[in-house]
């Protein structure tokens, strides 16, 4: 029996073909000596249970379970931690990649520092076709403060830090609180609340490429996008507020925040597009927003004078 601690590595997946071989090979190499590796099938029709399945039989450390019905990313990603069975937990996605000390040195991080939850990577992004992108890459967490942890996690935008490696007790207590936020930037909202609540650490010399794709769930129209930004600033602004006691430190910890959402949402390279943005960007919602403002006072409308006819 293994003397170092077990990591589980909890992988959830949906049509991973082809990508999920490669990242599947990635995490057999990892140089730390004990760890489990948990699919999470979510009824995949592309090659992904075959595949699986005949890892899991060459594999004993390869953990294989299929879902009958498709039941949301969200809940896959649930699945995969309530099956852990380590000591400390990270997920993976289908079409990553990691280098060989990625488990290694984020675990010793976090044995180094008992208290802290959640040991983040150095994190490289890369096109679809696995070529390096041109943005520089997102740095591991310091651990010199909370401050420090959330400038940083603010200034690289450094939402893949939920990839890292953390603390599974912890994490299963606390996952409810990233059901919580909306489902599209609940990791950064989720990670800044962890960044003011909890020591977390990093080691820079644990790097996972992250593969840049679009998602199906980001906003798609102009008020769709102004309602995401007005409800990250919301929930930001919470979080300041409920993990900050001192005047000072609040309005520090809010001045980050609101920036943070300006440059990252609303900012441009000059001036007027950013006003221009601004102003479109209501404008839009103003108007797609109408039909939506007509219907629910018709509806209110009916239900004041309808009654009164009855009569």
């Amino acid at each position: 029996m293994s003397s170092v601690p077990l990591v589980s590595i909890g992988l959830p997946v949906y049509n991973g073909m082809p990508h999920l071989r490669g990242a599947i090979e990635c995490l057999l190499k990892q140089s730390y000596a004990n760890f489990e590796i948990v699919i999470s099938d979510n009824a995949s029709d592309d090659g992904t249970s075959e595949y699986c399945r005949a890892l899991a039989q060459v594999y004993p450390r390869v953990r294989y379970a299929r879902n009958e019905t498709n039941l949301g990313p969200l809940e896959n990603f649930r699945l995969v931690l309530e099956h852990a069975s380590g000591e400390y937990f990270m997920w993976a996605s289908d079409d990553d990649r990691w280098n060989e000390r990625f488990v290694s040195g984020l675990v010793e991080r976090l044995a180094a520092q008992g208290e802290a939850v959640l040991a983040t990577p150095t994190v490289i992004h890369i096109r679809e076709d696995g070529r390096l992108c041109s943005e520089p890459p997102d740095r591991s967490a310091t651990g010199e403060s909370q401050r420090a942890n959330l400038e940083l996690l603010f200034h690289d935008h450094a939402a893949s830090w939920i990839y890292g490696v953390w603390r599974t007790a912890w994490l299963r207590r606390h996952f409810a609180e990233y059901c919580a936020f909306p489902y599209w930037g609940a990791d950064v909202l989720w990670l800044a609340d962890i960044c003011l609540g909890w020591p977390v650490v990093g080691d820079q010399d644990a790097v996972i490429f992250k593969r840049l794709r679009r998602s199906g769930f980001r906003p798609k129209t102009a008020r769709a996008t102004l309602f995401f930004w007005c409800y990250m600033l919301w929930h930001l602004t919470r979080i300041g507020i409920r993990r900050t006691t001192q005047f000072r430190e609040r309005v520090e910890v809010l001045a980050l925040s609101w920036a943070y959402v300006y440059r990252v949402g609303i900012r441009r390279p000059h001036l007027l597009r950013t006003v221009w943005r601004v102003v479109r960007m209501i404008s839009i919602a103003a108007i797609t927003g109408l039909p939506l403002a007509v219907a629910w006072a018709a509806r209110r409308l009916a239900r004041v004078l309808l009654p009164a006819r009855a009569l």
